[in-house]
């Protein structure tokens, strides 16, 4: 089976988009936290879209059929394998003081049936997160749907995409249960930003794509402006500041996407963004653990420092945390890939 050539320019943008990610969840200022929440997850929503297949492909029921059976070997399954033992190991880590509360063998029962059903809950603090990985999963599922039913009514696309996506944008994310908001309104909110990717690709040559220096220029100065009076984020973003939200990553995604060509010029850092880039999903689900270990860390060389140098441990812990949010899971990678390698050759 061929493999479809990679695009550092989408790996890329998926690293920087991690790199937001983990460094969001740590304790950033408030201007820099305002900006990456901005467009962090719009980022890799796009970046999906640019990967999507050519639309003709879903008018057939049973390419939709197949595109379903691909997405679950590439996001459910995935999802299993890094939040299932994380979920059996829940015990383990309230004793070493990663969680508070002990699962019984009720809650195990429990927790594990919503893990299954792509339903994590509150009960996995650290796993909060992977709401993402649902989204995705079932937005594209819808987005293949709709174009299947527009081919066999014969009409436009957007008569369909349309309505389901900008209404999202409109009503308050955070009304009504939460099973409907993650199954349904997000799902169909982040539609947006997909289709913005899709078309996009369509458009452009996505690794020679530019733009003015002047414009890119003017749109960063937009995008930090905007941080300072606009706090949102794709989750919980309705009405005027969905409306900014999107025009804010019309603009930034495009702009960042243009550094990417410098970046490809630059050997070394190539690599690292691209094994970043590539590798997103386990940096995705461990980094909040990473933050732990990484705290664990600096609180241990604190402890053997002079006790005025202290404070570097709360200075800096916004730049710190992301290192290690970022580094810990590569590692964790490189050592799980270096036991499979040794274990193939003691088989063999």
């Amino acid at each position: 089976m061929i493999q479809p050539k990679r695009i550092f320019e989408l790996d890329y943008l998926k690293c920087l988009g991690i790199i937001m990610v983990v460094s969001g969840h740590a304790s950033h200022p408030n201007i820099f936290y305002h900006m990456i929440y901005l467009v962090h997850m719009p980022i890799f929503f796009f970046v999906a879209g640019c990967t999507n297949r050519n639309d003709n492909y879903y008018y057939s029921y049973d390419n939709i059929r197949e595109f379903i059976k691909k997405r679950i070997h590439s996001l459910y399954i995935p999802y299993l394998k890094y939040t299932l033992p994380l979920v059996l190991l829940h015990n383990i880590f309230v004793y070493l003081d990663f969680y508070n509360e002990y699962f019984t063998f009720k809650d195990y029962v429990y927790q594990i049936a919503r893990t299954l059903l792509f339903s994590m809950g509150e009960h996995e603090p650290f796993l909060k997160q992977v709401w993402f990985i649902k989204v995705l999963f079932l937005l594209e599922i819808y987005y293949s749907v709709f174009i299947y039913i527009a081919h066999k009514i014969k009409i436009n696309k957007y008569y369909f995409l349309i309505p389901f996506t900008v209404i999202p944008l409109i009503i308050n994310s955070e009304i009504g249960p939460h099973p409907l908001r993650m199954t349904f309104t997000l799902p169909l909110k982040c539609m947006v930003y997909y289709i913005i990717g899709y078309e996009f690709s369509k458009k452009y040559n996505i690794e020679s794509y530019n733009q003015s220096k002047i414009l890119s220029i003017a749109f960063t100065c937009i995008w930090i402006i905007t941080s300072f009076y606009i706090n949102t984020s794709i989750q919980h973003s309705y009405g005027y500041q969905s409306f900014i939200q999107f025009l804010i990553s019309l603009m930034v995604i495009p702009t960042i996407l243009i550094l990417g060509h410098y970046i490809q010029s630059q050997k070394h850092i190539k690599h690292i963004v691209a094994t970043i880039g590539t590798n997103t999903f386990p940096i995705y689900f461990l980094h909040i653990y990473a933050f732990k270990i990484t705290s664990i860390i600096m609180i241990y060389i604190a402890s053997n420092m002079p006790s005025s140098n202290f404070n570097w441990t709360k200075n800096y812990a916004w730049c710190i945390h992301p290192i290690g949010g970022i580094v810990l899971p590569m590692i964790f990678l490189y050592i799980i890939q270096k036991i499979k390698e040794l274990s193939a050759k003691i088989w063999v």
